[in-house]
């Protein structure tokens, strides 16, 4: 989430400076959470101080240069492995084929998804006694 809203920042920060920002304090509180991370073996992708470095840097929103978004990004992409584009992705995809690689195994059918459980009638609600303190 980091990523994808220094991206929106820098993509949005010409043209819709008021959105640029919002993506950038979204993004701001996301690198908060970044030492909450692990690995999955309890060991954080990244420290209290090295987050303290970055929201260091990003002190005013106004002044946030493209170098400053770019660099945090790159190390979140790091450090958590991302390749920072889709492009891998849709290269694994067309690996195989035709050109003689391996046959893709066949898509598995999704199960159909269960009915809900009829709910049982509700009992109807009584009519409640006319107040005592009725004046009328």
């Amino acid at each position: 989430m980091v990523v994808n809203y220094l991206e929106s920042y820098l993509a949005k920060r010409e043209a819709t400076p008021a959105d640029a920002v919002h993506a950038l304090s979204e993004g701001y509180g996301f690198i908060f959470s970044l030492p909450f991370t692990n690995n999955g073996e309890g060991e954080p992708y990244f420290t209290q101080e090295e987050v303290s470095g970055f929201l260091d840097k990003m002190d005013n929103f106004w002044q946030i240069d493209e170098e400053t978004a770019n660099a945090v990004i790159a190390e979140v992409n790091s450090r958590f492995g991302f390749s920072g584009s889709d492009e891998g992705a849709e290269e694994g995809a067309e690996e195989g084929g035709e050109d003689g690689g391996e046959e893709a195994a066949p898509a598995e059918e999704e199960p159909a998804a269960e009915e809900p459980a009829e709910l049982p009638d509700m009992p109807e609600v009584p009519d409640t006694p006319e107040s005592a303190n009725d004046d009328s």
